[in-house]
């Protein structure tokens, strides 16, 4: 019942992402977990872990144009808060993304490895 409960404040976040959240803030919030849950499961290394997608996947999993995700992806960049090229994702700054991202990192729940 503990993991039903996670993966469903997943889908809650995930589905507040989409349709309430700015695209600038929306992209955070979808790093921001992508990183951490990297973290869990020990794919990061020097602020660094593979992302081997496409800015398309993730412009269609937020509902965004790919325009409109390059764009939001630079202005991340351009703050130095997140980069992500050549199938690398770094984040700088995870307290201030979460921040764009209006999530608390400590009321993230951790999610268990399966």
């Amino acid at each position: 019942t503990w993991l039903a409960a996670v993966e469903e404040h997943f889908l809650g976040e995930a589905l507040t992402a989409v349709g309430r959240r700015s695209a600038l803030e929306a992209l955070s919030w979808a790093l921001l977990r992508i990183f951490l849950r990297g973290e869990q499961m020990g794919l990061v290394h020097n602020r660094s872990m593979e992302l081997p997608f496409r800015q398309q996947d993730l412009a269609d999993a937020m509902g965004l144009s790919l325009v409109h995700t390059n764009k939001t992806l630079s202005k991340l960049r351009d703050r130095q808060l997140a980069n992500w090229s050549d199938g690398q994702l770094t984040i700088n700054d995870l307290a201030k993304l979460a921040v764009i991202a209006k999530v608390e990192l400590e009321s993230i729940p951790q999610r268990p490895l399966m």
